[in-house]
């Protein structure tokens, strides 16, 4: 779904089980899976006027070979959205605080990498549409380096960035 970052809180999780919950009701036509969920789920956490689009998502029934239908849910949702900018927020299961903030278009942390030249450790730190297939492919395009608690070295080594990633 483009870039999105989450704060690891009880919010940005109950916001992530809201947008999955999504999958379930997805629209037989093309509706970008994550991409167009989380439209709605964003507009909903906002509070936002959506029973045009929620009507708009559930009818979408084109394939991906015609696109005219998605696009314009997007834009119903995007309209409800207005301007970018900064929403202070409260779930309402927990009480928990929160805020979302939409990102004017190139001033986030994450651009199409086939509208711009890539540059690993350039000014743009992530690429929407990079599909690496390995370890070794992901060192290649964001030249990461990771280190193990207790060690002092960073490093690119697969074996490391491997041990890196797993979730105890």
């Amino acid at each position: 779904a483009g870039g999105t970052i989450v704060r690891n809180t009880n919010f940005g999780h109950e916001f992530f089980d809201h947008w999955q919950n999504y999958y379930l009701h997805r629209p037989r036509g093309f509706s970008s899976a994550d991409n167009g969920a989380i439209h709605l789920a964003v507009n909903q956490l906002l509070g936002l006027p959506m029973e045009e689009c929620v009507s708009m998502y559930h009818n979408l029934v084109a394939s991906v070979d015609n696109l005219k239908p998605f696009y314009e849910f997007l834009a119903c949702t995007r309209r409800q959205l207005g301007p970018p900018r900064r929403w202070p927020l409260h779930f309402l299961k927990t009480g928990q605080q929160g805020s979302f903030v939409w990102w004017p278009r190139y001033h986030g942390s994450m651009f199409d990498s086939f509208m711009v030249e890539r540059r690993p450790g350039g000014p743009i730190p992530f690429y929407h549409g990079e599909k690496a297939k390995s370890v070794k492919e992901i060192l290649d395009i964001y030249g990461f380096e990771f280190r193990l608690e207790g060690s002092s070295e960073w490093t690119q080594d697969e074996s490391v960035v491997k041990q890196c990633a797993e979730v105890p």
